[in-house]
């Protein structure tokens, strides 16, 4: 149905043939939930509605013949309620529109893809599939970012060769020409074999030409019977000035168990104090949490849950988003800590319906 719908779409905007010979597909994810959120410290409890990452897209391909195929993808965010989704006095954001991967190229079923737009990197990639509570206000990327999507971009995907895949991204980064050492790499292996799924990733972006970031991150999952466990760890070491840093280690810890329709989870992260010239003691934090999630079908499920932040004595990250390291917004509506020091949590309630 909803390629016909697709197709219907296309054929009103584009000469007749572009129906004939391509293939569209319509996409996304509707993500809805209700939170009550609190800050700690001098930041207010409330309840919100949020829009958790929801999107919709449109892809296709044209058979080239030889294995070859010419792809492309649009994709963009939305916000379901376009309402303010947090407290503006504790710098919450703002539900918007905003586009997400969207690229045009070519594929090879012997060589690979290689693409051409905004991309999610290899690095945002990597260990996604190991976090159990994706695209919530519990999202793992509050300690272990940076999460990039990058921007002129030119992304080479590897075939699957037994279970291994590989990626490499650059993004230029300077298209107004005020910056010429700004660019950004990132790359990753990955192998995704039966119970069995491991990463190795690194990426590096240049803001300046003495400033930078370095990230290298590893995970590592299993899974039996009905249970899984996953593993990962992140270390990212900035480079302010040319002769100041800054370097963030965080690891995390989760486990599932699934009857039936109902999976109930368990995840722990642990960042510790930051190191480096701009390092100081007490500003690492943990986040645990919580949940389960209630299949109604293949495409749509419910989830509660329930996450606690704790900052140490002089650290104030944020639910939901990481600022200390560049590249790390989640696009989750986020919970500010009421000062240095304090603890914000969220107890949510949601829906998930994906296309």
């Amino acid at each position: 149905m909803k390629k016909i719908l697709a197709i219907a779409i296309a054929s009103a905007f584009a000469a007749p043939a572009f129906a004939a010979t391509a293939n569209v597909d319509i996409y996304g994810a509707m993500s809805v939930s209700v939170d009550r959120v609190d800050g700690d410290g001098t930041a207010d409890s409330r309840t919100r509605v949020s829009s958790n990452n929801s999107y919709f897209g449109f892809k296709g391909a044209e058979d080239l013949g030889g294995g070859l195929s010419a792809v492309w993808q649009f994709e963009q965010a939305i916000s379901i309620d376009q309402q303010n989704v947090g407290d503006t006095a504790n710098t919450d954001s703002v539900g918007v529109q905003s586009r997400r991967n969207t690229f045009a190229g070519l594929n090879s079923k012997t060589l690979g893809a290689l693409t051409f737009g905004v991309q999610e990197s290899p690095m945002k990639t990597s260990i996604v599939r190991l976090d159990l509570f994706s695209n919530t206000i519990a999202d793992y990327r509050t300690l272990m970012s940076p999460q990039t999507r990058g921007e002129s971009s030119i992304l080479y995907s590897s075939p699957n060769f037994s279970g291994f895949t590989g990626k490499l991204m650059y993004s230029a980064r300077d298209e107004d020409g005020t910056n010429d050492d700004r660019d950004y790499w990132s790359g990753n292996v990955t192998y995704a074999n039966g119970p069995i799924f491991a990463t190795l990733a690194h990426e590096r972006t240049n803001t300046s030409n003495v400033a930078g970031q370095d990230t290298t991150r590893v995970g590592f999952g299993y899974k039996f019977g009905d249970a899984k466990v996953g593993v990962a760890y992140n270390t990212t070491e900035q480079d302010v000035t040319a002769t100041t840093d800054r370097k963030a280690n965080t690891w995390m810890v989760n486990g599932a168990y699934k009857m039936g329709n109902i999976e109930l989870k368990a995840q722990y992260l642990k960042q510790a104090d930051r190191k480096g010239n701009l390092g100081a003691s007490d500003t690492g934090a943990n986040q645990w949490t919580i949940g389960a999630d209630y299949s109604l079908s293949k495409r749509t499920e419910l989830y509660a849950l329930y996450t606690k932040l704790n900052n140490d004595s002089a650290s104030s990250n944020v639910l939901g988003n990481n600022g200390n390291v560049v590249g790390g917004n989640t696009g989750i509506a986020m919970v500010s800590p009421g000062g240095a020091g304090a603890d914000p949590s969220a107890f949510s309630v949601g829906m998930v319906h994906k296309f």
